[in-house]
């Protein structure tokens, strides 16, 4: 996620961030109890709407790049804390539990580090995500971060390992999956900067191929999301000509044609697109909502919304519908 934070951390700044997120849940006061799908939230129409006003971003924390595990039991996103110039942060996660929604609870990776740009896998098995935490070999990403992945146990998240395409770990972020297990993510490779794809054989992910380059003549590509069966591809884009916020990020779509060619970027409308900047897009496991975040860097505040996914078919040109 760019234009949003520092992302240089120290191991102090993130157990003091961790305790204070513990003892901000430990009021009961200051969690509301949600019940239903969705942390009981009302579903939206066609105009997008803060998703769980008040609560996820406040006035001492900010949240983005959401995710619902494929029950929708399980709800995963990325917190910071608004108050800090070098903002710690990490993956945290809630439960429902008999209709209601527990607490956030930080996952136990243990880390370091700082991580975000989460994606699970369409069995729920896996959960691939960005972090800068050093490699195996004992190379110090430094300001480089790359894709990690953890598999569920019976006892959680474990299993914490650098994800390997074609042999080597990703340098990247924001990584999203379709249901056949392809990993998709912004990338360079030889030069050709845009979004790659890495296909999963035999259990090995492979070399990641170029699939879409929004503009040959300059890098744009920044979060994405790939439709679980690949006919569509949100992508949020920093650095577009045609962008609303200028050099903030607005979200455009690309749908897929035949011989995998795909389509012009279509630039989502003023419903989504602001002076602010749009990243982060995921649609529900469910395929009925659009899930996306707006923030503005100058007053550090952001907010996740959420629209009905129709939103999304009206864009796709007639030709393809």
């Amino acid at each position: 996620m760019r234009n949003v934070m520092k992302l240089k951390v120290s191991f102090v700044g993130i157990i003091f961030f961790i305790v204070l997120v513990l003892i901000n849940c430990a009021k009961q006061d200051d969690f509301p109890v949600l019940k239903g799908p969705y942390l009981g939230q009302k579903p939206p129409g066609m105009t997008p709407e803060i998703f769980v006003p008040g609560v996820l971003n406040n006035d001492k924390t900010g949240a983005f790049c959401t995710i619902f595990s494929p029950e929708g039991d399980e709800f995963y996103f990325t917190y910071y804390q608004k108050s800090e110039e070098e903002i710690p942060g990490g993956i945290a996660w809630m439960r429902m539990v008999a209709g209601v929604w527990a607490k956030p609870e930080i996952l136990p990776f243990d880390s370091p580090t700082y991580e975000n740009d989460v994606c699970m896998s369409y069995d729920g098995s896996k959960l691939i995500f960005r972090s800068w935490r050093p490699l195996p070999d004992g190379q110090t990403p430094k300001d480089h971060s790359y894709l990690w992945f953890a598999e569920r146990t019976k006892k959680g998240w474990e299993s914490v390992l650098p994800l390997l395409c074609g042999g080597m770990p990703v340098r990247t972020g924001y990584p999203s999956i379709s249901q056949d297990d392809t990993l998709y993510f912004a990338h360079s490779r030889n030069k050709i900067t845009g979004i790659y794809r890495s296909r999963l054989v035999n259990g090995v992910y492979q070399t990641p191929e170029h699939v879409y380059t929004v503009l040959e003549d300059r890098v744009t590509e920044g979060d994405m999301y790939v439709a679980s069966d690949e006919s569509y591809m949100i992508i949020a884009c920093y650095n577009h000509p045609e962008n609303t916020g200028g050099n903030l990020n607005d979200l455009y779509i690309v749908f897929r044609k035949d011989h995998g060619l795909w389509t012009k970027p279509i630039k989502f409308g003023s419903r989504i697109n602001t002076r602010y900047g749009e990243n982060c897009p995921q649609v529900s496991p469910d395929g009925k909502y659009f899930f996306f975040h707006r923030y503005d860097p100058k007053t550090k505040t952001g907010n996740i919304y959420w629209v009905d996914v129709k939103i999304i078919e009206d864009l796709k040109p007639e030709e393809l519908k």
